[in-house]
């Protein structure tokens, strides 16, 4: 009966439904950026570890036949990289300087962590026998590119593993705690300290989109 009434009225709840839907959508577009940038640092959208080592991080928790594994999710197409690595924690020393330290073992070629493009001194890694550093780990330790390194930890069989590196580059993530306490050498370097044979402790995804993470999750249950 009230046309202008009316108007204004119907303008004020379209006006309110557009803005929900644009908040909306720049919310899951932010999030979805969030989410990619956390998931392309080091972990990815999904990892295929052996089921207890998340929580109890032992040497001997591993994927095996991880090149079997390998060629089977890589056929999934929704599967856009997938990286092996190996992870353990020991000691890193350089003469009478240690420092705890987490040591990854990675195929640079495959490997998709940002980490890589974050080096501010030196280069990645390239073949045996080298180490990247966080670069607040590196001045703790008291190196530079060309120095040695030392890692001691466990085997997989409760014996010493020992590895030596020589530092080729140091890297800043902007994340504190990586910055201080990482280390990256070779897949094969560190796997053959710990005594590991086409096994590895993760194998990191990183998908075509973070929704399909689930999907594939489900897909794959009890299977891998």
């Amino acid at each position: 009966r009230n046309k202008r009434r009316t108007s204004l009225m119907v303008s004020s709840v379209a006006f309110v439904a557009f803005l929900i839907v644009v908040m909306h959508s720049l919310q899951v577009g932010v999030f979805s950026t969030m989410i990619d940038m956390q998931a392309d640092l080091l972990h990815g959208h999904a990892q295929i570890q052996h089921p207890s080592y998340d929580d109890d991080p032992r040497v001997e928790y591993t994927v095996p036949r991880a090149a079997a594994v390998l060629d089977r999710i890589r056929s999934d197409p929704r599967v856009r990289v997938a990286t092996p690595r190996v992870m353990t924690y020991g000691l890193v020393s350089v003469g009478e300087k240690s420092v705890g330290a987490m040591v990854v073992g990675t195929d640079p070629d495959q490997d998709f962590a940002v980490i890589k493009t974050r080096v501010d001194a030196g280069r990645y890694l390239q073949q045996d026998g080298e180490a990247v550093l966080g670069s607040v780990l590196a001045r703790n330790l008291g190196v530079g590119v060309g120095d040695e390194v030392v890692f001691l930890g466990s085997g997989k069989e409760s014996g010493i593993a020992a590895l030596v590196a020589t530092v080729v580059g140091t890297f800043t993530s902007g994340i504190a705690v990586l910055d201080r306490s990482q280390v990256h050498v070779t897949l094969s370097d560190l796997g053959g300290a710990l005594g590991l044979s086409d096994e590895v402790h993760a194998i990191a995804l990183q998908l075509d989109t973070y929704t399909s993470s689930q999907p594939l999750v489900d897909g794959y249950d009890g299977e891998i």
